[in-house]
């Protein structure tokens, strides 16, 4: 059997080990329904406060459609870990360790299981996409707002997957490598931009101008949730073009806060896997006969 063959094998018992799963699909069902909900209730109260006016009503689409972009980034962020946990077993390093007595490499095993949990993160993600028609009703969403958005979404499905399965493995524990990946994403989503608001805030009297600017749009490249609320505005407008997608408008050429994300996303989770690899190589044969 070929190498690209056992690796199919390999991704398919993944696959089918979460779909085994019975949280997940419970999870599923509370993830769309919940979400549709409050789509639909924003959608009534704009009915309710003018149902001649409803249909181009940009500001019941704009409140729908930063919703469904909220709701997806903290998915894609934090769901991950506790998804891919459940099959992680008590010590993932030895669960996962087994699977190299059938000669699948640490590569081939990383990568399976992280291909299958973004395989179920993005087909959660992608189950509300019939939501957004609601803002295309309401002349609200754009396709480069969507595009924006679902690269942001894409982005965290990859990197908070790796950083679950390199926290997992490095640590050797279910419950203290979900911890800390619930833990980071966590801080990327609350904690940075509080901490970012407050640090530029103080430091604004002693900021040249223009910098402050840049300073802000590097630093919302950081965090998925800022990401978000620093393009989707932007792109909201019939002004914007793919020009203004990747980069600022600002007095000189800067990279927009999307092209900062998606790259240290990019690079983040090529690191994460790596390391993951290089910890489940490490296990030795005394790991493996626990």
């Amino acid at each position: 059997m070929s190498g690209a063959s056992r690796f199919g094998v390999l991704l398919s018992s993944e696959m089918r080990a979460l779909v085994r799963q019975p949280g997940l699909h419970v999870l599923v069902s509370l993830y769309i329904g919940t979400t549709s909900g409050l789509a639909l209730l924003l959608y009534l109260i704009g009915y309710w406060s003018n149902p001649n006016a409803l249909v181009g009503n940009s500001e019941v689409g704009n409140a729908i459609l930063f919703l469904l972009a909220v709701v997806q980034v903290l998915l894609c962020s934090l769901a991950p870990a506790p998804l891919g946990a459940a099959n992680a077993g008590p010590k993932p390093r030895t669960t996962l360790a087994w699977l190299r007595l059938a000669a699948f490499s640490p590569a081939q095993i990383v990568l399976a299981r992280w291909l299958a949990i973004c395989t179920w993160i993005g087909i959660m993600a992608a189950s509300l996409l019939p939501l957004f028609s609601l803002a295309f009703l309401l002349r609200s969403a754009s396709v480069l707002a969507l595009v924006a958005l679902g690269s942001i979404v894409l982005s965290a499905i990859l990197l908070f997957t790796a950083l679950s399965l390199a926290a997992w493995i490095s640590l050797n524990s279910r419950v203290s490598g979900t911890a800390t990946a619930l833990g980071v994403g966590a801080a990327l989503l609350f904690l940075w931009p509080l901490s970012c608001n407050i640090t530029l805030a103080l430091i604004r009297p002693m900021l040249p101008a223009g910098l402050e600017t840049l300073l802000t749009i590097t630093l919302a490249g950081f965090s998925p949730l800022m990401t978000v609320a620093f393009t989707l505005p932007a792109q909201l407008s019939a002004t914007t073009d793919w020009t203004n997608l990747f980069v600022a408008s600002t007095p000189q050429p800067w990279p927009s806060a999307l092209s900062i994300h998606l790259s240290l996303s990019a690079v983040g989770t090529a690191v994460l896997l790596w390391i993951a690899t290089r910890g489940l190589r490490r296990v030795g044969e005394d790991e493996l006969e626990c």
